[in-house]
């Protein structure tokens, strides 16, 4: 209840700029939700949102543009489509086949028991590597799909991948 007073003040000037430093801790979902909307409704109104968070989906939900730090220093900042691109493409597909072979695949795992003759991937590609030229190599070299799926990464497997390895060599 606290923090609805506490947003409450300060919106009811309608700032221009609204700081909010872990707005969502210690509020059950129903409440999150609110001020999910309550966020939503200030940036349409003009105002511009800054806060911090470490639920990585609220900032998926909410931002248009973000800033990832470490140790107090920005590893990241841009769109969640920037992040996405500092990882290698990932897709699902379901063959017939091993796709480890197939030109511009770093990896790939299967993801599962084989079911007549079909068995899932977890396939991920070499930097620079388009999704859309494996399909199309897998269609001219007649390497049996029956699933091709694009896999984007979430913000926590960006946050993860960025700010990860920074924490490992943690004293």
């Amino acid at each position: 209840m606290t923090k609805k007073v506490q947003l409450a003040t300060a919106l009811v000037n309608a700032p221009r700029l609204l700081i909010l430093d872990e707005p969502f801790s210690g509020l059950d979902p129903v409440n999150q939700g609110i001020l999910e909307d309550l966020i939503r409704d200030a940036a349409r109104g003009g105002a511009t949102v800054v806060f911090s968070t470490h639920v990585m989906q609220h900032a998926e939900r909410l931002c248009d543009r973000l800033l990832l730090l470490s140790r107090g220093r920005k590893v990241f900042e841009g769109t969640l489509a920037e992040g996405a691109g500092v990882l290698p493409r990932r897709l699902s597909v379901t063959s017939r086949a091993d796709p480890s072979g197939l030109p511009g695949v770093a990896s790939a795992r299967a993801a599962g028991e084989a079911k007549d003759g079909w068995r899932d991937w977890e396939v991920e590609l070499g930097a620079g590597q388009d999704p859309a030229d494996l399909l199309e190599a897998c269609t001219a070299g007649a390497f049996p799909l029956r699933r091709f799926q694009t896999r984007e990464a979430s913000l926590h497997e960006i946050f993860l991948h960025l700010v990860g390895a920074d924490q490992e060599n943690r004293p």
